[in-house]
């Protein structure tokens, strides 16, 4: 079979939005901040500009649509280009913030170049930041002005930069592994389902096969008098029409369209049906010709059993679809109720769509057959959803890797809080902020993840609160961006993803951009211009990141579901097929000799009593039989007893005509005692045809021997050992029932 081909987005392919964001987000750090440097200088050079806009243009060139394919490394090395023109232009450290342009050029190679790639740019970031940091004339040279000791800025780049680098590759990892494992679910359900489905088809019509043409051959193969030729006439016409109408199975039907078609299959009869359904309604195709089959035989059983001619049939639909089907007839006797076509013909049918089927004797005499089923297929196959960066959940050490900028903040805590005005309380909630974020880290899987969640989104702005209880000085702006960068890092983006509502990501960004914002505030105007830089940059990525989350949640995540609902309705469609194709093969196994034998019969030009009729109908339903894989197995209690009755029934000129329609639980032999009445019972059979059938219900291994009506039989019910032995006299066949519990009840 094949499959439509459907759009299967995956995990892997949300990299690339996410690569093109952080490319933009890169280039907005990179550029913007110089260029406001610039057109607000009083006297900008044209050597400025220049340097300036060659970067740029590189960068621009990177986004044409002929350079996509090497987009990011064009990108990438516009973004060193331009801090190489801090190295090489007179005075360009003053506008160009070297640090913020190697960590933004990082970021855009950690989620679009390799990761060989991207680690070979942190290393050059790094060194090209220190390098700079220690030319400059001033051991305190960082973010193009006078800050931290000079290794500030490459520690920076490698904990930072490094660790982002490190999350980012332990992702997509997870993200391989989990692409991967939806792509498995997925085609072993493309391949099971219909599969099974086939079985299940195959199955239905072994059982079907087995309750209409196989009985009906048994039937006349143990011969037909006279008196009952209208009756195996009207079985044989109704067993053509039963393959017929397999052959090409029902679609998606409506419950009121499916009565008539149960009340068409059984006709020519005389029975009258009152119907009344509440909430009709169509059901699938799986649904419908399984429980086509299960009111068929219902009708068909107050038609041949009952003594009436008027059932009533109603029908209310809920959270399943509930039958009635009811007559007034004499019905069975309550140690009969079991046999008149509900174990096999109903209660399969019903079973094989996680139904039940109930016969109940009613107060007043008659029969009702309760069934009831769901009202669409309950097994609809189902791809797993995983989160892009919901992967950190599973992997400490891309946790640990974000958290690369707030260990950094722990390495320059102390030139930090040495120039701001109340240095402890500012170390005390530092300290206390990373801590969480750690904790976070390490317990992420434990109970404790949703209060360290919150306690971590509650310090966020506690170092800047403690910063900003006083005025500030402008010898604090070095430490001022040091703490902005240091505490809007990694710590935030691991509390976005724990966060999946967009209230919470937008009281983080609320809390991660406010707590700058107020401290740069706080500086005087006259020197607060390379922290609202900073300030500037963070509000840029943290805003990026949940534009990126927000996408995933909202556009990815609904773009996958209407992907799977698409590939659940092909494989539905493909799976019904499957079911119907195997259905429709099976019954076109049946030879044509043996339709020709029940047309001829159904049509009275074969005369069902003629020796030869009954031959081929025994040799006709042996190699149905034979088709379907309904043979012996050669150890078990069943065929044990076949070959002892066999022996015996060659010595008396009598037919043994065996199957097995369901394994039986139990391999211990039968009673003695039982082989003794059985063997009885074939020497009453001289010159005759018995038939065997032996099958497995609920908790009971069962065998139904059908002989001629002219064997004597002592007493109707007998315990022999664990086996009931019972007894029904027909007009046409005398039945008899063993039963005994299977070894699972015993």
């Amino acid at each position: 079979m094949s499959f439509t081909v459907l759009e299967r987005p995956s995990l892997a392919s949300v990299v690339q939005t996410a690569g093109r964001v952080a490319l933009v987000a890169a280039g907005g750090v990179i550029f913007l901040p110089p260029a406001v440097f610039l057109a607000l200088s009083s006297t900008p050079q044209l050597r400025d500009w220049v340097a300036l806009l060659i970067p740029f243009t590189v960068w621009l060139a990177g986004a044409m649509p002929a350079f996509r394919s090497v987009r990011p490394v064009v990108q990438t090395s516009a973004g060193f280009l331009l801090v190489l023109m801090a190295f090489v232009v007179v005075d360009a450290g003053s506008w160009i913030s070297v640090t913020t342009t190697c960590f933004a050029v990082i970021v855009a190679a950690v989620f679009n170049l390799s990761t060989r790639a991207a680690a070979l740019v942190v290393v050059i970031a790094t060194v090209i930041d220190t390098a700079f940091a220690y030319t400059q004339g001033d051991d305190r040279v960082l973010f193009g002005v006078v800050l931290l000791e000079p290794w500030a800025g490459g520690l920076l780049q490698l904990l930072a930069g490094g660790g982002l680098l490190l999350a980012w590759h332990s992702w997509m990892r997870n993200i391989a592994v989990a692409d991967a494992e939806f792509e498995s679910i997925r085609q072993s359900a493309e391949i099971d389902q219909p599969a099974s489905a086939a079985r299940a088809g195959a199955e239905a019509v072994a059982r079907r096969i087995h309750e209409t043409i196989l009985n009906t051959l048994a039937a006349i193969a143990m011969g037909v008098d006279q008196e009952n030729r209208d009756g195996a006439a009207n079985a044989c016409r109704r067993d053509l029409e039963q393959m017929e109408r397999n052959l090409r199975q029902l679609p998606a039907t409506s419950l009121s369209e499916l009565v008539d078609i149960a009340r068409a299959t059984i006709q020519p009869s005389r029975l009258i049906c009152d119907v009344s359904i509440s909430g009709d309604q169509v059901i699938d195709a799986t649904i419908t010709n399984a429980l086509h089959d299960a009111l068929v035989e219902a009708l068909r059983n107050v038609e041949r059993h009952s003594g009436v001619t008027h059932a009533s049939i109603e029908i209310t639909v809920t959270d399943v679809i509930t039958i009635h089907v009811s007559d007034e007839g004499r019905g069975p006797s309550a140690t009969d109720a079991e046999r008149f076509g509900l174990r096999n013909a109903i209660r399969s049918n019903i079973a094989s769509i996680s139904g039940t089927a109930e016969l109940v004797r009613n107060a007043r005499g008659g029969t009702t057959v309760i069934l009831t089923v769901p009202t669409n297929r309950s097994e609809k196959p189902l791809l797993p959803s995983f989160p892009i960066l919901g992967a950190a959940d599973t992997t400490r050490i891309g946790r640990l890797g974000a958290a690369g900028t707030n260990i950094f903040m722990l390495a320059i805590l102390v030139p930090v809080a040495r120039d701001l005005p109340l240095p402890t309380p500012v170390v005390i909630a530092t300290i206390g902020y990373v801590a969480v974020i750690l904790a976070l880290v390490f317990l992420w899987g434990s109970a404790a993840r949703p209060w360290l969640n919150w306690l971590g989104i509650g310090l966020l702005i506690g170092p800047f609160l403690a910063t900003s209880w006083v005025e500030l000085p402008c010898g604090s702006s070095p430490a001022i961006q040091g703490l902005i960068t240091g505490m809007s890092g990694g710590g935030v983006l691991l509390l976005l993803v724990a966060n999946a509502a967009l209230y919470r990501r937008l009281l983080i960004y609320f809390l991660a951009i406010a707590g700058p914002i107020a401290i740069t505030l706080r500086l005087p105007t006259t020197c607060n211009s390379e922290a609202a830089l900073t300030t500037t940059i963070q509000v840029i990525y943290i805003g990026a990141i949940i534009a990126v989350l927000t996408w995933i949640d909202r556009r990815f995540e609904v773009r996958r579901n209407q992907a799977q609902q698409t590939w659940q309705e092909t494989l539905a469609e493909n799976t019904v097929a499957e079911h119907q194709s195997a259905v429709a093969r099976g019954w076109t196994n049946i030879g044509s000799n043996a339709r020709d034998l029940l047309e001829g019969v159904a049509d009275r030009t074969l005369d069902a009593s003629d020796p030869k009729v009954r031959s081929s109908a025994a040799a006709e339903g042996a190699a149905i039989r034979s088709m379907l894989g309904l043979v012996l197995d050669p150890g078990d209690a069943f065929s044990s007893m076949t070959r002892r009755l066999v022996r015996l029934a060659g010595q008396v000129g009598a037919t043994i005509d065996a199957e097995t329609l369901t394994p039986a639980d139990r391999t211990d032999r039968f009673p003695e005692g039982v082989l003794t009445y059985l063997e009885g019972i074939v020497r009453q059979c001289e010159g005759e045809t018995i038939a065997i059938r032996a099958f497995n219900d609920d908790d009971y291994d069962e065998i139904t021997v059908l002989v001629p009506p002219s064997v004597t039989i002592d007493e109707p019910l007998r315990f022999i050992e664990d086996v009931a032995v019972q007894t029904e006299q027909g007009t046409d066949q005398m039945i008899i029932f063993l039963r005994r519990p299977s070894r699972t009840s015993s």
